[in-house]
């Protein structure tokens, strides 16, 4: 082969890899700048997701009371897989317990403290807390079972280290126990924290009748009645009704009594008053039970 076949062999060839290595540098830039799309918008994905977001909307809820909403809304920020959220999470986590807790789902709650233990670095959260907190619900998940005796000392102890909100644990406790003062006792710390609603006004309106002081135990039949939580309405509707018979205003009695088992046809023991304030109003020298009047020991 002569010289200047060679030569021009030569440069062909180097003509050749270069084109082969433009395209190769080509094809590796494409692939590069393809996996640096991929691992930007994959990288996106797990940094800014919706968490924050349903973590805000479930605090808000929790503000508002609206714990079973809150947890939904938790629980979504949880499901969110978002890189470097641990300390998020951890205070979600802390937000999802409570709210169990306040809708009363006590094994649930123990199960995100547990998980909170095992799953998440101890400087996001207070392992202490955490533990007392497990210790509380324990007695709470006993008092759920119908012992009102076992975890009276535990709920006390709770209440007495900062949490006042289970005093009405301890205040059920003692109801069950028969021991109307520190019943009273422990509504009134409960109260001291925690607004007043239905439940709690039947609690006093019960307790006043017991001590058969019917003007006050009036008074909180009528605030719990003229709340928007109508939950206990029917029970108090019906103390106020033994209230004024007690007081012995019977015309007023009687009205409410008429308007009562119209409203609630199925309550017996409305019936019952009823046709005892008619001999009231009526009167009758043999009332048809003489259970609602004044020298009664037995109080409803």
């Amino acid at each position: 082969m002569s010289d200047d076949k060679i030569i021009k062999s030569k440069t062909i060839n180097k003509k050749n890899k270069k084109r082969t290595s433009r395209k190769t540098l080509m094809i590796m830039n494409i692939c590069f700048t393809v996996f640096l799309a991929i691992f930007i918008v994959f990288g996106l994905m797990h940094t800014f997701s919706g968490k924050n977001k349903y973590r805000n909307r479930g605090i808000e809820c929790y503000n508002a009371k609206n714990y079973s909403e809150a947890i939904e809304y938790f629980e979504k920020s949880l499901d969110c897989n978002q890189w470097f959220s641990k300390k998020v999470d951890a205070d979600v986590e802390l937000y999802l317990a409570d709210s169990y807790i306040k809708t009363e789902d006590f094994n649930s709650a123990k199960l995100v403290y547990n998980r909170l233990l095992n799953d998440y670095p101890e400087k996001y959260y207070d392992k202490a807390d955490v533990l007392y907190m497990i210790e509380i619900i324990d007695n709470l998940i006993i008092f759920s079972k119908g012992d009102y005796t076992a975890p009276l000392d535990g709920l006390k102890a709770a209440v007495d280290n900062g949490y006042p909100e289970l005093a009405l644990y301890v205040a059920i406790c003692y109801e069950k126990k028969n021991d109307i003062d520190n019943m009273k006792k422990y509504y009134d710390v409960y109260s001291s924290v925690c607004e007043m609603d239905s439940y709690l006004a039947l609690k006093y309106t019960q307790y006043y009748i017991l001590s058969k002081d019917y003007s006050t135990a009036l008074s909180y039949a009528k605030q719990g009645i003229a709340l928007s939580d109508s939950k206990y309405i029917k029970e108090l509707e019906y103390l106020e009704i033994v209230c004024y018979t007690k007081l012995t205003q019977f015309d007023t009695a009687y009205q409410l009594s008429n308007e009562y088992i119209l409203k609630y046809p199925e309550e017996l023991i409305g019936k019952e008053l009823n046709e005892y304030l008619d001999t009231r109003i009526n009167i009758d020298t043999v009332p048809i039970s003489d259970k609602f009047s004044q020298t009664t020991q037995d109080e409803e």
